[in-house]
């Protein structure tokens, strides 16, 4: 299991990102997130052109983009 663990002035995203790439090569299936503030921002995330109901057509930031990610 991979723990994140975040210091609400710190931009969460590349924590994230870390853990999945960390939890990806060492075949983990868990990532736990200590309890505490995160803040996500745009920096980092992924870029999709997405058609999301009750929205506009147009490019997202996703935090989480699992796309191709198994057993985790």
């Amino acid at each position: 299991m991979i723990k994140v663990q975040c210091d609400s002035a710190v931009n969460a995203t590349a924590l994230w990102l870390e853990a999945l790439h960390q939890a990806m090569k060492n075949n983990d299936r868990e990532i736990y997130f200590a309890r505490g503030t995160y803040h996500f921002y745009s920096e980092g995330s992924t870029l999709k052109h997405c058609f999301v109901s009750n929205n506009d057509a147009s490019v997202k930031n996703i935090v989480f983009y699992l796309n191709n990610v198994n057993k985790l």
